[in-house]
């Protein structure tokens, strides 16, 4: 199963609505307010090849049940094609129509559009079009346009209306007059103030919004649009201008001249939302977005959101932490910013060069007080002799570290492992790929009781680790449940059987020796605790070993190669 089929279903909604759905503006905009020249042009905003929406239920299930209703919201008719197969698909399934709520029709496509129409009860808002070809019949739209009931209109007309769409055009007119929940009504200026159109909707009892598209400068707005303005249901007047008037930089203070031209008329003025003051000023850009009250009022709250939002930017793009310009550049937008986004700056560290660790190094020398961030580090390069010293400086000033990977890091010393231990040893509880390399000396194996927290450790050993046996905590590791040990000899894994080890569980073991296993005491010690084991191909000659310590195996893995994943 994948990620996306448990998300749940609202969420899901959220996320293909961002493909699927089909911003009003581009619905709403008239094909006739495309100019070129002098000349009209239908070039329609949804004249763009792209793979069908419909793609995306296919992936599964649960996209298709929650993207279905998302699909069918918005739909868009551009052919004949597409009616037919639209017709055809709520022929077959009518509950489809239910989800249709926005349809834009750019034709006439006969019959087809009564069925549509019909099997449509739930439209609120429609596009139609009167700009028809002379072999377009709109005669489904004429029989099915009675059967909804709109709450928004919206007629694309050129300046005279075709022979073809002439009936059309009285069924338009009939509908307005008799719907009872039309709201809103958009259409071009010369069309809404053609004689007999003005007069129906000084008549359309239900009409509180009329949206006027100007494609040409606001001085030839006809004095006609006064006979709207008389229906008493009208509450607002809006003009949209058109792309070839904008385009030709007509009425660049567009407020200003519809002002002048009827600051006479006050209920003009007062439906258009014009004022004086309004027309002298320009119309400010301003953003929808309003800053939430609770968070002005409620300091930690605001704290908290932010540095969430914080939390995931610098999470999608995890990077050296010296070289990640991008993150660093999240602490200048502001002070707060500042302040939030630091302790998640240095919340996970990946250092990917050997300069990189001593830079990082250097700065938590300077600045001791950023280590209490680091809950990560990564180490993904290797380098030369200088890297325990890096190591030591970095592990000393990061007292909450949960989680070390440093597979790629040069050995260090069991004193610096000794350090990591005094360091975060209460705190630490992912270590991965640490190798360390032993010296002659014997070792206090006393440190070990210092990594109380300690879940997977994996380490790789060389040379053998020298203690004196009574210096074994007894109690060291309580929380160990993953371990890997890839080493020369056993020798700290036989350090390892003096020691309880209670949630012991995993063990993943690669030694050089064919005989190591056989001879620790670990399996002795800890074998009836394990539920998995991994062992290199060279310790299976000592089979009997593992089959009598181990009675509760679940699971057995040879290991072919000499070198060992981390767990």
């Amino acid at each position: 199963m994948s990620t996306a089929d448990t998300l749940p279903d609202d969420i899901l909604s959220e996320i293909l609505s961002l493909v699927l759905h089909v911003p009003d503006a581009k619905f709403a905009t008239l094909v006739s307010s495309f100019e070129r020249s002098d000349v009209p042009t239908v070039i329609s905003p949804f004249l763009t090849r792209s793979q069908s929406s419909s793609a995306y239920l296919l992936v599964s299930k649960s996209w298709l049940y929650v993207g279905t209703s998302l699909l069918y919201n918005t739909v868009v008719l551009r052919s004949k094609a597409q009616a037919q197969a639209l017709a055809a698909t709520l022929t077959t399934n009518p509950d489809l129509g239910r989800f249709i709520k926005k349809l834009r029709v750019e034709g006439g496509f006969e019959n087809l559009m009564h069925t549509i129409l019909a099997l449509s009860r739930n439209i609120t808002d429609i596009f139609v079009t009167l700009d028809l070809a002379r072999t377009d019949n709109p005669r489904g739209l004429c029989s099915g346009f009675p059967l909804i009931h709109p709450v928004r209109v919206i007629v694309d007309s050129p300046d005279s209306v075709p022979r073809v769409a002439e009936e059309f055009f009285e069924v338009i007119k009939a509908c307005v007059l008799t719907w009872g929940q039309t709201v809103q009504f958009e259409t071009s200026l010369l069309f809404a103030v053609e004689g007999t159109m003005s007069h129906v909707l000084n008549r359309a009892p239900c009409l509180h919004s009329l949206v006027l598209w100007n494609k040409y400068e606001a001085r030839r707005i006809p004095s006609t649009i006064e006979k709207i303005t008389k229906n008493p249901a009208v509450q607002s007047i809006r003009f949209v201008q058109g792309v070839y008037s904008a385009k030709q930089g007509y009425d660049q203070d567009f407020e200003r001249v519809l002002y002048d031209l009827f600051k006479e008329k006050p209920r003009l003025l007062d439906l258009m939302n014009l004022s004086d003051e309004r027309a002298v000023v320009a119309p400010q850009h301003t953003t929808p977005f309003v800053y939430p009250a609770q968070l002005l009022a409620d300091a930690s709250l605001e704290d908290a959101i932010w540095s969430r939002i914080l939390s995931f930017a610098f999470q999608r793009n995890m990077s050296d932490v010296g070289q990640n310009h991008l993150r660093v550049a999240l602490l200048t937008v502001s002070r707060m910013f500042k302040r939030l986004g630091i302790p998640n700056l240095y919340r996970n560290v990946q250092l990917s060069s050997e300069s990189s660790a001593r830079l990082f190094a250097s700065r938590l020398e300077q600045y001791p007080a950023l280590g209490c961030y680091i809950r990560t580090i990564i180490f993904r390069f290797r380098s030369g002799n200088t890297i325990a010293i890096d190591f030591d400086k970095i592990v000393l000033y990061a007292p909450s570290l949960v989680e070390l990977n440093a597979d790629t890091c040069e050995p260090i010393s069991w004193d610096s492992f000794r350090r990591l231990g005094d360091a975060a040893g209460t705190i630490l509880r992912f270590c991965r790929g640490l190798e360390v390399s032993a010296n002659n000396e014997m070792a206090n194996a006393g440190f070990f009781a210092l990594f109380s927290q300690l879940e997977t450790l994996h380490l790789r050993s060389k040379g053998r680790f020298w203690t004196d046996p009574t210096t074994i905590p007894n109690e060291a590791f309580p929380l160990l449940a993953n371990l890997t040990i890839d080493g020369s000899d056993a020798s700290f894994l036989d350090t390892l059987a003096c020691m309880e080890l209670p949630s012991i569980r995993n063990l993943n073991l690669v030694l050089t020796s064919p005989r190591a296993l056989n001879r620790s005491t670990f399996l002795k010690k800890h074998g009836l605790k394990l539920q998995q084991l991994a062992v290199s191909r060279l310790q299976m000659d000592y089979a009997s070993t593992i089959w009598h310590h181990c009675p509760l195996l679940e699971s057995l893995c040879i290991l072919c190669t000499e070198a060992v994943r981390n767990t």
